[in-house]
């Protein structure tokens, strides 16, 4: 049935087949998933009564990036600023450095970061996980947002994405700590709100991963900053 429906990819968009048993639904979808990728398939569920169908569905077109299908859970956190330099700095541009060295701190996948800044003391940046060097700047971010209809999906692309982030980074407030003294420096709150899209397995491990380690390095909360910034107070008492 897959290997008839190959033959016909270039005239036909979606292809589709109720099955009766679940063990016949997870075989062919495991075997799509292999050839064609988690976005170009689509399952439903049928009930009437006690009886149980499945519709499965593909396609052999591209498909987009941010694709609904594709979308897994995101997440959000704030980071928190009181030093004088981050402020002095930006915060917002901070916040977006520091997401970038975490990025090119990852093992495992070539992982891309793209920064736009934004309206508002805001920016959106893009993080790209693929399998070989990909690199995103701000010209070619155009091709992660519309899908070129007339392509036809490459089961082996050469720099085919495993997951893609959307990240948008923004000044939520400012808080005086202490208001009542003249010249006071106001902490900065800045929100870093996560969207996910997810080709793989691999990309939703990695997904996974960044979601769980982000806050802590861009917090730098976790174990490996409060020791290196407990070597640097160290150093300053010397």
């Amino acid at each position: 049935m897959i290997q008839d429906s190959a033959k016909f990819k270039h005239s036909v968009t979606w292809f589709s087949s109720m099955l009766g048993k679940k063990s016949s639904l997870d075989q062919l979808e495991k075997q799509l998933r292999a050839t064609l990728g988690k976005g170009n398939i689509r399952v439903t569920e049928f009930v009437q009564g006690k009886m149980r169908r499945w519709g499965l569905a593909w396609t052999f077109r591209s498909v987009p990036p941010r694709s609904q299908g594709l979308k897994i859970k995101g997440s959000k956190f704030e980071v928190k600023f009181s030093d004088k330099h981050a402020l002095a700095n930006g915060a917002v541009d901070c916040v977006v450095a520091r997401m970038r060295s975490y990025c090119q701190s990852l093992k495992g996948m070539d992982v891309s970061l793209s920064a736009i800044d934004g309206p508002c003391e805001s920016a959106t940046v893009t993080i790209v996980g693929s399998k070989k060097a990909f690199h995103c700047g701000k010209e070619d971010i155009s091709r992660f947002v519309e899908p070129d209809e007339k392509c036809i999906a490459d089961p082996n692309p050469k720099n085919s994405i495993e997951f893609l982030i959307d990240a948008i980074v923004e000044e939520k407030m400012k808080i005086d700590q202490h208001p009542t003294q003249s010249g006071s420096q106001a902490d900065v709150v800045v929100e870093v709100s996560l969207t996910c899209f997810s080709h793989s397995t691999a990309g939703t491990v990695f997904i996974g991963k960044i979601r769980n380690q982000m806050i802590g390095e861009v917090n730098r909360t976790n174990r490996k900053w409060r020791r290196i910034l407990a070597a640097g107070a160290k150093k300053a008492l010397v």
